[in-house]
């Protein structure tokens, strides 16, 4: 979810299978589409906490992070001990990022919201909420029309806020797949977008989705 001043305050879900008996860190990136000043990066707030087999919030995990360049930062969530091989962990981390959409809520640029994932990754859902009355054009990244198993679409909640949705299944590793949004000026408005942007339907095989996070 980002406001007008391109200020984030994301939550990212996340659900693996355990394929190894010594998985002691995972490592996630994020990043921004533009060289941010070190003034900001201090100000990006991350907290990783498990989620109990009924869904509550668990133990807050320890957490290391470094930024390999301006706008792109590398987090490594440390668990006590290893899982047991076959079975599967779910964490929830929040992250609240100071401007990281400012290029498409103040300078009124396209922005890019895409995923990419070093494993296979069965489920995959990113979503992008505007502050209320606010629009956007939207476009496809990374797949086109015809392609299968991927689904872009939007909606407006009670509040009056817009959310796109990109959902993919059965991501190969290394694609980068998503969305790219443009923030419509007033006399853009009336440019209505279809709740259903594009989809394409195919059934997966793997039953741990893995759920990136809201830019």
């Amino acid at each position: 979810m980002t406001d007008d001043r391109g200020n984030t305050d994301g939550v990212v879900k996340i659900r693996i299978r355990v394929l190894r008996p010594d998985m002691l860190f995972l490592r996630l990136r994020f990043s921004c589409d533009w060289a941010q000043p070190a003034r900001y990066r201090r100000r990006v707030q991350t907290q990783i906490r498990g989620i109990t087999v009924d869904g509550a919030p668990g133990i807050r995990l320890r957490t290391t992070r470094s930024w390999a360049a301006d706008g792109k930062m590398y987090i490594i969530a440390h668990l006590d001990e290893p899982p047991r091989a076959g079975s599967e962990i779910s964490l929830a981390m929040r992250v609240k990022w100071p401007q990281r959409c400012a290029p498409l809520m103040v300078s009124r640029q396209p922005d890019s919201f895409v995923l990419r994932f070093g494993k296979p990754i069965s489920t995959a859902r990113y979503e992008v909420i505007l502050p209320a009355g606010r629009e956007a054009f939207c476009e496809s990244a990374g797949f086109e029309q015809g392609d299968e198993g991927f689904s872009l679409h939007r909606s407006v909640d009670d509040e009056g806020r817009a959310h796109y949705v990109f959902e993919a299944l059965d991501l190969e590793p290394l694609r980068e797949a998503g969305m790219k949004l443009e923030l419509k000026r007033r006399g853009d408005l009336a440019t209505s977008s279809p709740h259903q942007v594009y989809s394409s339907r195919r059934r997966h095989s793997s039953p741990s989705p893995l759920l990136p996070p809201a830019k």
